[in-house]
């Protein structure tokens, strides 16, 4: 699952990590995830930092199907809220709030603006 930071740096030439972020994101096997909530993030960041363009070619690679695109399921929105009081408590900062659980057989990721990223 990838968070918005990478995904920013892949479209934003200019960034610090927009190298690793592009190799990664390119040379992934498979279309990465991405859920639908770190998709209006990035697309916030993008057209508020960046410009339309940056924007539209990031919505070019999701109708490409660059990326597999996973909505919230329902009975994550608790864990959500469980991962966005953990980070308040510990003092790390505001959380995204993106995090699926497990289903199946795929693995939850825990991810946010401040807090650390960590498999959960």
């Amino acid at each position: 699952m990838v968070d918005a930071g990478p995904l920013y740096a892949y479209v934003d030439a200019d960034d610090q990590h927009h190298e690793a972020c592009a190799d990664l994101l390119e040379t992934y096997p498979g279309p990465p995830t991405v859920s639908t909530l770190v998709i209006t993030e990035v697309v916030y960041l993008l057209g508020s930092r960046l410009s339309t363009q940056a924007e539209l070619r990031f919505l070019a690679d999701l109708a490409s199907e660059a990326f597999d695109i996973e909505t919230v399921h329902p009975t994550d929105w608790l864990r959500i809220a469980d991962l966005v009081n953990q980070c308040r408590i510990e003092g790390e900062g505001k959380s995204s709030g993106t995090e699926f659980g497990a289903r199946g057989s795929s693995c939850s990721f825990r991810t946010g603006r401040l807090c650390s990223f960590t498999r959960v």
